[in-house]
């Protein structure tokens, strides 16, 4: 579940009991009530099970990034923030991999992408996002601040 705001508009994304949905909800102007239920988000191309998702706007984009089953992070982009997204076919991080989130970076890294692994080395992993595209692409980071953190037991 995350809120997005746009303009003066509050959304929130959250998913079904079924994980095969993204639900949307405009919010009332304190953000504290749904103002209407909106659409489910539409996706191009199968999103298969997806978790964890958040929005992040790029330039004139919307991109949502999401956990998907066994896959990995996965992004889709639309051009307006209520889709239809286009699904990127490969993982932008493959492997076990959940809670993704995009956090602005240190210095002149841009954004970085923080998320969770649920096997071992768990821990929180972080990747420097470089755009390529239209598409964002996961790459080590330079920064000394932007390392992965992780427990092995």
């Amino acid at each position: 579940m995350f809120k997005f705001v746009s303009g003066s508009n509050s959304y929130l994304f959250y998913k079904d009991s079924e994980y095969r949905a993204v639900k949307v909800a405009k919010l009332t102007p304190n953000g504290l009530g749904i103002k209407k239920q909106l659409p489910d988000l539409k996706f191009n191309g199968d999103g298969g099970i997806l978790h964890d998702c958040r929005s992040h706007r790029h330039g004139n984009l919307y991109y949502i990034f999401c956990e998907r089953s066994g896959f990995g992070i996965v992004v889709a982009k639309s051009t307006n923030l209520m889709g239809p997204y286009d699904l990127k076919r490969d993982a932008l991080v493959p492997g076990r991999f959940d809670s993704p989130n995009i956090v602005k970076g240190f210095g002149d890294e841009g954004h970085v992408l923080v998320y969770g692994k649920d096997k071992k080395p768990y821990g929180v992993w972080v990747s420097c996002l470089s755009w390529k595209n239209g598409w964002p692409v996961a790459n080590k980071c330079k920064s000394e601040y932007s390392t992965s953190v992780t427990q092995t037991s």
